[in-house]
C-alpha cells in the first residue's frame, strides 16, 4: 500500500497524477489477497491468535531463514535456539507442558497488555496528541515495541519520515464522541521539511473510516480550508453537516477519534508549535 502526495505547481506538473495513476496496478484487497503475484511474493500467511503453538514457532523458523535476523539479533538468537528457535529450526515440543493450547490462549491475552506497558515509555506528546517517537521504524532490539507496532498497523516509519499523533478526548479531557459537535483549531498548520505534507483523519471506534454523505475521510494542506481573520484554521467536528461544509469534517454517531499524519516534520519546529485543539462547540448546533 502507497501513498502519494501531488501538486501542480507548474503546467508540467498538471498532469502529474494522471502519469503516477497510469504507472500504478489497482485491485480490489480481496482480489489483490488471492492474487498469484501476493502469493510469490510469500505475503499470504498470516499468522492470528487461531493458528497453534507448534504451527506459529515453525513458520517463524521457516521465515527466519527466508528474512535472514540482523546482526544485532545474535543474543537474542542464541538465546531462544535452546528450544530450536532459528532460521530453519524445527520447533522442540518438548517444551511444551500442561494445557498447551489453553495455556498459548492465555499468553495471547495477557502479553497484549504487556506490550501496551512495555510501549507507553515510546510515547511522546505534540499538545493534546500523542504518538510514538523513536526508534519506531528501526527498532534495533526492541522487541516488544516492534511487537506493539506491528500488532496495530504491521510496521510504521521512522519519525524523520513521518509522525502519527492520535487523540481521543477533546481539551476538557472527555472522550470524543459523534454525541456532540466539536472545534479543531489550529493556530497554524503542522511544520514539515520542504515537500512534507499532513493530514488529519477521522476514524470510528472500529477503527475503521467513516461514512459520510460528501465522502469527506480527512482534511489536509491540500483541502482549500478557509482561513480566520489571524490566520487561524477551524475545522467543525460533527455528524450533522453544517450549512457551509468547507471547514467539515464529518464524524459518525459514537465514539471517534483522530490521527494526524505529518510527513517528513520539521522536528525542531514542532517543539514549539501548538498543536491542534479540540474544543466542543456549547450548544451541540454546528449551524
Amino acid at each position: 500500500m502507497k501513498r502519494f502526495a501531488a501538486s501542480a505547481d507548474s503546467e508540467t506538473d498538471e498532469n502529474i497524477w494522471e502519469t503516477v495513476e497510469a504507472a500504478t496496478e489497482k485491485a480490489p484487497v480481496n482480489q489483490f489477497i488471492h492474487s498469484v503475484a501476493l502469493a510469490d511474493a510469500q505475503f499470504k500467511t498470516v499468522v492470528t491468535p487461531n493458528v497453534d503453538t507448534i504451527t506459529f514457532f515453525n513458520k517463524a523458523n521457516e521465515l527466519m531463514a527466508k528474512n535472514s535476523p540482523a546482526a544485532a539479533d545474535k543474543e537474542m538468537l542464541e538465546k531462544i535456539a535452546a528450544v530450536n528457535i532459528g532460521p530453519g529450526m524445527e520447533f522442540d515440543t518438548s517444551v511444551l507442558t500442561g494445557d498447551v493450547a489453553e495455556n498459548w490462549k492465555t499468553m495471547l491475552t495477557e502479553v497484549r497488555l504487556k506490550l501496551i506497558k512495555e510501549g507507553q515509555k515510546f510515547s511522546k506528546k505534540l499538545g493534546q496528541w500523542d504518538y510514538f517517537g523513536e526508534p519506531i521504524g528501526d527498532f534495533n532490539t526492541e522487541y516488544a515495541y516492534r511487537a506493539l507496532v506491528a500488532l496495530a498497523g504491521l510496521g510504521a516509519n521512522t519519525v524523520e519520515v513521518a509522525l502519527y499523533p492520535k487523540i481521543e478526548q477533546d481539551a476538557d479531557g472527555n472522550t470524543l464522541t459523534g454525541e456532540k459537535s466539536y472545534i479543531l483549531h489550529f493556530e497554524s498548520y503542522p511544520q514539515v521539511l520542504k515537500g512534507g505534507f499532513w493530514s488529519v483523519t477521522a476514524y470510528g471506534d472500529d477503527d475503521f473510516l467513516i461514512d459520510n454523505p460528501i465522502d469527506r475521510y480527512c482534511i489536509n494542506d491540500r483541502s482549500g480550508l478557509k482561513v480566520n481573520d489571524d490566520d487561524s484554521v477551524d475545522v467543525i467536528l460533527s455528524k450533522d453537516a453544517p450549512e457551509d461544509t468547507t471547514n467539515w469534517l464529518p464524524v459518525g454517531d459514537g465514539g471517534f477519534h483522530l490521527y494526524m499524519r505529518i510527513y517528513t516534520p520539521d522536528m525542531d519546529a514542532l517543539e514549539t508549535w501548538m498543536a491542534p485543539t479540540i474544543t466542543e462547540i456549547y450548544p451541540s448546533n454546528v449551524n
